[in-house]
């Protein structure tokens, strides 16, 4: 099933998100980031509260619409961490937190209905820029036994009595599988890893080309502009990103 989030955005609750989406982009701008970090958690309360009444009337459409809902404001909160990191040169940070944002796009792109809405499509080629000028190449990974459990009714992973997908949204929450004891059996290097996050550790002088580029970008939410058939940036600026053009 597919989501619109616009069919949230006009209640009482929505509209207060609304007023909060309008005003991040610009607050990210000017690098007030912890102002964001403050809006963003007003926003994902009134997500909370959304999601909540969906539950009590029993629509899990609007459970799933509002669970959404805040995966997109966090989404910007990742964006405005990234850029708190890159300004303090904490590199390693910022690669994280710009996982963090791809990931939440990723989840939003397999979940609506329109994969530009809000200009979701948008950002995501904006995270993807960005992801391109960082000198990560070679990841680890990890093969492991492990034992696991369904995220949301708790039972183990080949329990077939289990009616949850991973990946899928129920009443407001995302079915994962979550691991509950792990023994690793090895560990290896490849280019196609599972999580990005699993990087060497690097010094300083591995990221001047980065720096370089987080100095002369002007405003945070600029766009790369990126080609995706060479994967390759070109240091070129478009409009900057926002949730309504």
């Amino acid at each position: 099933m597919k989501y619109r989030l616009h069919s949230i955005l006009e209640d009482k609750h929505g509209r207060k998100i609304k007023k909060i989406l309008k005003i991040i982009p610009s607050r990210i701008n000017a690098m007030h980031f912890s102002e964001v970090e403050k809006l963003i958690g007003q926003a994902v309360e009134e997500c909370n509260i959304i999601k909540n009444e969906g539950i009590e009337i029993q629509d899990e459409g609007l459970a799933n619409t509002a669970y959404l809902l805040r995966i997109y404001c966090s989404m910007w909160g990742s964006i405005s961490l990234f850029w708190k990191c890159a300004k303090s040169r904490e590199y390693e940070g910022a690669w994280f937190h710009l996982q963090d944002g791809i990931d939440r796009n990723n989840i939003l792109s397999k979940n609506l209905e329109d994969e530009s809405e809000l200009n979701t499509y948008k950002i995501q080629q904006y995270l993807l820029a960005y992801e391109e000028v960082f000198p990560y190449n070679i990841f680890s990974s990890m093969g492991l036994t492990s034992t696991s459990c369904c995220s949301i009714c708790k039972k183990d992973s080949f329990d077939n009595t289990c009616i949850h997908v991973p990946g899928r949204i129920y009443w407001g929450q995302m079915a994962n599988t979550v691991i509950e004891t792990a023994e690793i059996k090895e560990i290896s290097l490849t280019k196609t890893p599972e999580d990005k996050r699993c990087v060497p550790k690097k010094d300083d002088s591995f990221f001047s080309d980065v720096q370089r580029l987080f100095d002369y970008v002007g405003k945070p939410l600029n766009v790369l502009i990126y080609d995706e058939e060479r994967r390759h940036v070109d240091v070129v600026f478009g409009d900057c990103i926002s949730v309504y053009d």
